[in-house]
């Protein structure tokens, strides 16, 4: 099935959940010119190629249907708020390597933490240390750990929303050292991190005993599933589909569909979909997929809604070509 780049921006711009009209502000033209470009009317300039790009955070080639990657925002999820979760995750990890071990634990676990984020890992050796002189107290080691964060000392380019993670770890930090409760300490992480993943890391069990599956061990756990029956198994087609068709449709799913999808599709499909995820999404999905309740008709409802929304893909497109 052929992409165009009026598919790439529509779905650009349905997972951002924005309209034409708040697409037309963002890119100074005119609503009609969106439109436009989506129904193939007309294409954008090349320097408004490079503008919606730069807006999407993605390349010009995949704009143009030309290139892909591995999504890093689908679902309502975005990579860089994945990060942060992360982040959280090791936060709450040293709470109770504290609380069961004493402070000096802390020190064994910092080249352990998952999100390898630097900074975190400064703050925890710099809290160790500060805590061996007189000026160890929680309040110094906050203020001074915040003045780090809103220096340029750890930004780096290629990584993704550092100065409200450094916040958040600053604020946390010395209240680990000062022994505070660990309860007290999840609600105050999960505080950063907004309704949805605050629900996620607080829900009960959710991090116990859980360590981060690599891409790979999902992707062995998906392929080897059945569909959950005859009936939801409805999406055959998406086994030998191009990747930039199947990110396009993703791109234009809530989670509860994509979960729906894969949930009751086979592992073929599953690995299809799973292959065009970054590693974080894909274990957040694959989590959502293990937490899913619903009832098969839920499901079947989720699945059509999902089958229109490929099938109009595939008419657009199937009209282009003919017109071509």
């Amino acid at each position: 099935m052929k992409v165009s780049t009026g598919d790439v921006i529509y779905a650009l711009r349905k997972g951002r959940g924005l309209t034409q009209e708040q697409l037309s502000v963002q890119m100074n033209v005119s609503t009609v010119a969106v439109s436009k470009w989506e129904n193939e009317i007309s294409m954008p300039d090349i320097s408004m190629l490079c503008n919606l790009a730069d807006y999407f955070e993605v390349t010009v080639d995949e704009l143009l249907g030309r290139k892909t990657k591995q999504l890093e925002e689908v679902c309502g999820y975005k990579e860089e708020e994945l990060y942060s979760y992360t982040i959280a995750e090791d936060l709450i990890t040293l709470c109770n390597i504290a609380r069961e071990k004493g402070l000096l634990a802390i020190e064994e676990q910092i080249e352990k933490l998952k999100s390898k984020e630097p900074f975190l890992q400064f703050a925890c050796t710099f809290a160790l240390n500060l805590c061996q002189t007189s000026f160890g107290t929680p309040e110094r080691i906050r203020l001074l750990l915040l003045h780090y964060a809103a220096s340029e000392r750890f930004i780096k380019k290629e990584t993704v929303r550092k100065r409200p993670d450094y916040e958040m770890i600053a604020e946390v930090i010395p209240e680990i050292f000062s022994g505070e409760n660990v309860e007290c300490l999840k609600e105050l992480i999960a505080s950063f991190l907004g309704k949805d993943l605050r629900n996620r890391l607080l829900q009960e069990g959710f991090l116990k005993g859980k360590d981060k599956m690599l891409k790979e061990e999902i992707l062995q756990q998906i392929k080897e599933k059945d569909a959950y029956c005859e009936e939801t198994d409805l999406f055959l087609e998406l086994e030998k589909e191009e990747d930039v068709t199947i990110q396009l449709l993703l791109r234009q799913l809530n989670n509860t569909e994509v979960t729906s999808v894969l949930i009751g599709s086979n592992g073929a499909v599953g690995k299809r979909i799973f292959e065009n995820l970054s590693q974080r999404l894909a274990y957040f999905i694959y989590e959502d997929m293990k937490l899913f309740q619903g009832t098969k008709e839920e499901l079947l409802i989720n699945e059509r809604h999902v089958l229109e929304v490929y099938h109009a893909l595939k008419r657009k497109n199937k009209v282009l070509l003919e017109n071509e």
